[in-house]
């Protein structure tokens, strides 16, 4: 048995885990199959925890709404990049645990950090970007904003940052989206404004928290509460290692002491020390589950 069977075997009572290209291809995909295992889980009272950059809307109807309203007290919602935990009462009825919220000022500099930024890609590239202003503490800047890459699924990321790169040397921005996050971190240093930068490719993104926001708050008021050892949860992503020299999405999840840490992406560039890479895309992440349940029924209730 290899090492990484070893640790799925176990049993852990907190298993927190992202959402696109982990637990489904994409978010607008049904989460038919999550659902039931989910629920099995909780019923044996497992913490299950989704932490994604998405809003609550965008999963509700394919995710929380349909699981069972007695089951949904052992789930959390972990949304909008660390800013916002949700959870659901003994009814079912979902319930606001957390929220960041920016303050006037901040919202202000983020606004103009992200319109100096499109402006100047336009003056002195041709460049054209749009921004993305209508998320929660964080703004978007949209490096490729054609019909063609409007919503493009994690499978074609190869693709996508071939049409980003050659998009930007067209445009002879020298150091391609490297150059554009320097650009950014710059002024919101001149603005004193301590920001998380992040890009998927498509975007670049600037923001007040991160998934790293999540995984504190988890420690804190879950794990902490409940007295769930580290060594009895778990993390899964599908992007831990670099994607075209840039952090992967899952990245900020890593690197709690004594956690265990799974990638069911293909990783092309491998993971950081400690992150089993199982591949396998969205059936291996069931199959992780499956192997859960199963742990649970051999070791009885702990």
């Amino acid at each position: 048995m290899s090492n990484g069977d070893r640790c799925r075997s176990r049993p852990f009572r907190l298993i927190a885990f992202d959402w696109d290209g982990t637990a489904v291809p994409d978010r607008k995909a049904p989460a038919d199959d999550v659902v039931p295992r989910v629920e099995t889980l909780g019923a044996r009272g497992v913490v299950c925890a989704v932490i994604t950059g998405t809003n609550i809307g965008n999963l509700e109807p394919t995710f929380f709404e349909r699981l069972d309203p007695r089951r949904r007290y052992c789930l959390l919602a972990c949304m909008n990049r660390g800013s916002e935990v949700f959870g659901y009462d003994d009814n079912g009825n979902r319930l606001l645990l957390y929220r960041r919220e920016a303050t006037a000022a901040e919202n202000q500099a983020m606004d103009e950090i992200a319109i100096t930024l499109r402006d100047e890609l336009a003056q002195q590239f041709g460049l054209e970007t749009n921004i993305v202003f209508d998320r929660l503490n964080r703004r978007k800047i949209d490096l490729i904003p054609v019909e063609e890459w409007a919503d493009p699924p994690k499978a074609r990321i190869g693709e996508l940052l071939e049409a980003v790169n050659t998009r930007l040397e067209r445009c002879q921005v020298e150091g391609g989206i490297q150059h554009i996050m320097d650009r950014v971190s710059e002024e919101a240093a001149r603005r004193d404004l301590d920001v998380r930068l992040t890009t998927d490719v498509k975007h670049v993104e600037l923001g007040l928290t991160d998934k790293s926001d999540s995984v504190a708050y988890l420690l804190e008021h879950v794990a902490a509460r409940r007295g769930i050892q580290r060594s009895r949860i778990c993390f899964l992503g599908d992007e831990f290692g670099p994607i075209a020299g840039f952090r992967g999405s899952d990245y900020m999840m890593y690197g709690v002491t004594g956690a265990a840490y799974y990638s069911v992406g293909r990783e092309p560039n491998g993971v950081p020390e400690g992150v089993v890479h199982l591949g396998g895309g969205v059936p291996r992440f069931l199959e992780f589950l499956d192997a859960q349940i199963q742990a649970w029924e051999t070791a009885g209730d702990e």
